[in-house]
């Protein structure tokens, strides 16, 4: 299966998963049979509109059957469905009081 992650950066499989799905750095294209691929996204980092549903047809054009990213809308929906794509939002939460443990724990 292969899946596209949209990330921050360039990192390989220690890239981090970028909340933004038409407006991400790029995607991290990873299936089971190769060597994890990173597709730039560059061209819409600044698009004044239309910038998730070309993100979109990106995806879709490199084989991908799954998409996990922060956020899609309607429209990137209906552009991955048609490429029958699925798409799967994460939700991230962080809390302080975590964060503050851990560096205690780290000092």
């Amino acid at each position: 299966m292969k899946i596209a992650f949209s990330v921050t950066a360039d990192n390989g499989l220690n890239s981090l998963i970028d909340a933004r799905f038409g407006r991400t750095s790029g995607f991290l294209i990873v299936d089971d049979a190769n060597e994890p691929q990173y597709i730039s996204n560059e061209q819409n980092l600044n698009a004044t509109q239309g910038a998730g549903i070309q993100a979109a047809q990106n995806v879709a054009n490199t084989g991908a059957e799954v998409v996990i990213t922060g956020n899609c809308g309607p429209k990137v929906f209906r552009v991955l469905s048609a490429a029958s794509i699925k798409a799967q939002v994460l939700q991230f939460k962080f809390e302080r009081k975590t964060n503050d443990q851990t560096l205690k724990n780290n000092h």
